[in-house]
């Protein structure tokens, strides 16, 4: 928490910098969040630039009651929550078609023979088939490591709630998962 009170001491300061490092030190986390909720990246450079705008209109509202890091996943997630519904996509998998987003610019080059690489290609696409809030809470528990109580911040909902998302996300990852490994005849 030391390092957080420094940073958000030297944004609202106005030190030359400081706001740069702080996009730096969470443009990842936000990224993740926003594109995992969203599946484009088109309106995930907007809505990131929108939610550090936010982050710096409210620092000086920051408590320090959770870290820097959940404070900015809060924020990005709220942003997108409201880009959706705005859109009226559904979010949690409820709808009776699921949406898949393309992304052919991060097509994996499997012509290297790493088995490791090719298998987290193959995770990453069976995670973008996933409704996104499990592909979304997927991603800050296992990848951003985020304990369950930092992302029932982020959230607001029930951690049991969230340990159910995980388990069906984990589950429907698993079914994809075997689908790709399944040999083609």
């Amino acid at each position: 928490m030391g390092e957080d009170r420094w940073l958000v001491r030297e944004v609202l300061e106005g030190r030359k910098g400081a706001m740069e490092r702080f996009v730096r030190e969470y443009q990842d986390v936000c990224w993740r969040v926003i594109y995992r909720l969203t599946g484009d990246r088109e309106d995930t450079r907007e809505l990131c630039q929108d939610a550090f705008l936010r982050a710096h209109k409210a620092m000086p509202t920051f408590r320090f009651d959770a870290s820097l890091r959940t404070w900015m996943t809060r924020i990005a997630w709220s942003v997108a929550i409201r880009h959706l519904e705005k859109r009226r996509i559904p979010i949690d998998g409820s709808a009776d078609v699921e949406r898949v987003a393309e992304h052919p610019d991060e097509a994996e080059d499997l012509a290297s023979g790493l088995v490791r690489e090719e298998m987290r290609g193959k995770v990453r696409e069976a995670l973008e088939t996933l409704p996104p809030m499990q592909r979304t809470l997927l991603t800050l528990y296992h990848f951003d490591e985020m304990p369950l109580a930092d992302i029932a911040r982020v959230t607001s909902l029930p951690v049991g709630t969230i340990k159910s998302y995980l388990f069906r996300g984990r589950l429907a990852l698993r079914e994809q998962l075997l689908r790709h490994m399944e040999p083609t005849p």
